[in-house]
């Protein structure tokens, strides 16, 4: 699944025109949504197969999935949001296109001018998403504001708990753990406690402190 989706996904993710993005993100985002729910995937079972192969791509079609997963522990059974929650979650990083490939893959520490380009995402995927009839409020919120933090130190505009969206909330949470237990050009991957022991410290501060035990607690049934 990973293969494919990364291969229409790395030809749709730098068009100019982010319709089809958006298009192939809503397709993909209830095809997850799907095998996870009629499956009844384990998230200890989804992380290991997500681990198996990773690549570019690989790290929204992982969050996609774990953020189903998180939605239904959090008690949100609905059909219809579960589907707006997994689209919302495989175009969460859309902005992403706008920032050169060079820095996306680059080892070394980047520049405070990189850094910026970086942390401008969250806007440009909320533009691209805005053009879009396809998407709702809720998903724009969550690449908008999946990178914002409970304690206000987050980013692109530092708001508080309170203002940032419950979607965008969960997301945060499977975001940065998948960040975490994934290869990167800069970094080796954490085990998979010290990931959620990273999170479990951060509840409160960084993340919602309920989405983070119901995280835990998912990602630990056995």
């Amino acid at each position: 699944m990973q293969t494919v989706v990364g291969l229409e996904l790395e030809r749709a993710f730098h068009r100019i025109d982010s319709h089809r993005f958006v298009e192939l993100g809503e397709h993909i985002g209830s095809q997850i949504c799907g095998l996870v729910g009629e499956n009844r995937v384990l998230p200890a079972k989804l992380f290991e197969i997500a681990r198996h192969d990773y690549f570019t791509f690989s790290h929204v079609t992982n969050v996609t999935g774990y953020a189903v997963v998180l939605a239904q522990r959090l008690g949100i059974s609905d059909e219809t949001e579960l589907n707006h929650i997994a689209i919302g979650a495989m175009l969460h990083d859309i902005g992403k296109r706008h920032v050169p490939r060079s820095i996306l893959v680059k080892r070394a520490k980047l520049t405070p001018q990189e850094r910026c380009a970086i942390r401008q995402h969250p806007q440009a995927g909320y533009r691209d998403l805005l053009k879009s009839e396809l998407s709702n409020d809720g998903q724009r919120m969550m690449a908008y504001q999946h990178h914002e933090r409970i304690d206000g130190n987050g980013y692109p505009v530092c708001i508080l708990g309170p203002e940032i969206h419950d979607w965008a909330k969960l997301l945060s949470v499977v975001d940065v753990f998948d960040a975490l237990t994934g290869e990167r050009p800069y970094r080796k991957p954490l085990s998979f406690t010290s990931a959620l022991d990273f999170m479990a410290a951060r509840a409160g501060t960084q993340f919602d402190t309920e989405v983070v035990k119901c995280w835990i607690a998912a990602i630990t049934q056995k």
